[in-house]
């Protein structure tokens, strides 16, 4: 799928404009066969599966996955870091300007199949947990465990309090009235982590105010997610152990599993001599591990997978 783009620099006035195509659903050449259908299905049947979710799910949704060759990473984008977020004040407004621009289009889309499917595997008690590494929130059944945190909500580095990404959005637009004017839904080219791709002029981004924490007054109000560079909280990490220690195996759904927060658990599943199967698009880091693989695009394969259970 393409989509068109029309950018703007976001300023008082408009700046510039120019057209951007980028592919956000990567090609698939893969071949959905019977066979590998019913080798998942078999694996199914057995429950207490354990589902590791990663970008590749959400890309029917209209969000880019990172290192497919239509991807963010292929674009030339980098993610703010954990580091560069909570040490400089110039990304914390790069990142906060670009995301109140792109909050109404990324809050907008929706879940698709894949998640929808995985949600009725987990309803019939063949998947005990989904794992996802994606903080996007489409994952919504109360399985879901969700490794980086969710978009949905922000807290403040300092005092801890947490709130609704909605409320801070306003406060984003009351604190910065003349670039929130400007806000256009079809205008910004969303990123799996909450940025988007969008230009502005360098007194843009010194310009624009974070609004202050509504209990300790300070300026460190950041997504509650883990950014790239960060670490999994060990109470999460934790839970995910406790639930691959009775797991008949993992079901690696839409991930490379190049992130070593989620390759952890495929590791240690395979040192208990547990299988794994592969649904996605491209390589990943478990292939030649794994017991099958279709590689093909969730929201195509897993409902006829559903279909046959």
């Amino acid at each position: 799928k393409l989509q068109f783009l029309y950018f703007i620099v976001l300023t008082g006035k408009m700046k510039s404009t120019k057209k951007l195509c980028f592919q956000c659903v990567p090609t698939s050449k893969g071949v959905i066969r019977e066979v590998d259908l019913e080798l998942i299905r078999k694996f199914l049947r057995g429950g207490n599966v354990t589902c590791i979710t990663g970008a590749g799910c959400s890309t029917e949704s209209g969000i880019p996955d990172y290192r497919s060759p239509g991807g963010s990473y292929s674009r030339g984008y980098k993610p703010i870091t954990e580091h560069g977020f909570m040490t400089s004040k110039y990304q914390r407004n790069r990142y906060w300007l670009r995301s109140m621009h792109s909050w109404e289009s990324f809050s907008s889309k929706q879940p698709n199949a894949c998640h929808t499917t995985l949600d009725k595997l987990c309803d019939k008690g063949l998947i005990n947990k989904i794992v996802t590494q994606n903080v996007d929130g489409f994952h919504r059944h109360e399985k879901t465990i969700p490794l980086h945190g969710v978009l949905s909500k922000v807290r403040c580095a300092d005092c801890g309090l947490k709130r609704d990404r909605h409320e801070f959005q306003a406060a984003l637009k009351a604190a910065n009235p003349e670039m929130a004017s400007n806000i256009d839904p079809k205008l910004s080219l969303n990123r799996s982590d909450g940025d988007a791709e969008l230009p502005f002029l360098e007194s843009d981004i010194h310009s624009f105010n974070i609004p202050e924490c509504p209990s300790c007054g300070n300026l460190m109000t950041r997504p509650d997610v883990v950014l790239f560079g960060g670490v999994v909280h060990e109470s999460v990490v934790d839970s995910v152990y406790d639930t691959l220690s009775s797991s008949n195996g993992i079901l690696v759904v839409g991930t490379s599993l190049q992130v070593f927060s989620a390759w952890r658990f495929v590791k240690h599943i395979l040192k208990q001599n547990k299988p794994i199967h592969i649904i996605n698009v491209g390589p990943t880091r478990g292939d030649t591990f794994a017991a099958s693989k279709i590689e093909h695009h969730a929201t195509a394969v897993l409902p006829k997978i559903a279909s046959g259970l």
